[in-house]
């Protein structure tokens, strides 16, 4: 009978891993459609996911405030 060795590798990250901070959003009932609406809309324009937006229109906020 032949023996069959299975060799497992484990493919290690690296050693750097960064820690996310992570903060919430909350909406009121009566402005969660239409928010939740314009998200949708922003993202697609212009082809982020919601934390590149946010973080996007930050920037771009802060830099008209700071010229």
């Amino acid at each position: 009978m032949k023996s069959t060795t299975l060799t497992t590798h484990t493919i290690m990250a690296n050693s750097y891993s960064p820690t996310r901070n992570v903060k919430q959003v909350s909406y009121a009932d009566y402005e969660y459609k239409r928010l939740n609406m314009i998200q949708d809309k922003l993202m697609e324009h212009h082809a982020m996911n919601f934390s590149q937006l946010v973080k996007n229109l930050i920037r771009k906020e802060y830099s008209l405030i700071t010229l």
